[in-house]
């Protein structure tokens, strides 16, 4: 965070100490190969499987959007994920 959005070192630190009052740790057990041509994408993948995710929220256009979805998780940009979850409000 600190170096893709220019945020102080301070920051970044307060940011992961408050998600890490809330967060579970998971390690993935099964291993991605599915991107080639950046392996880093192939974690979250792994994470996304091994939590179970309904969704995967990215802004990442190059790689993971174009696969739509992955092992019944709906991969979306932000304003999707957020129009789908409220349009179930509306309902």
């Amino acid at each position: 965070m600190r170096i893709k959005f220019g945020y102080e070192d301070r920051i970044v630190s307060k940011v992961i100490y408050e998600i890490l009052k809330f967060a579970i740790i998971k390690i993935p057990h099964r291993t991605i190969d599915i991107i080639k041509s950046k392996d880093d994408d192939n974690r979250i993948l792994e994470l996304a499987v091994a939590v179970g995710a309904d969704y995967l929220v990215t802004g990442d256009k190059k790689h993971i959007l174009p696969l739509g979805e992955f092992n019944k998780t709906k991969i979306l940009i932000p304003h999707d994920f957020l129009y789908s979850v409220l349009s179930k409000f509306e309902q």
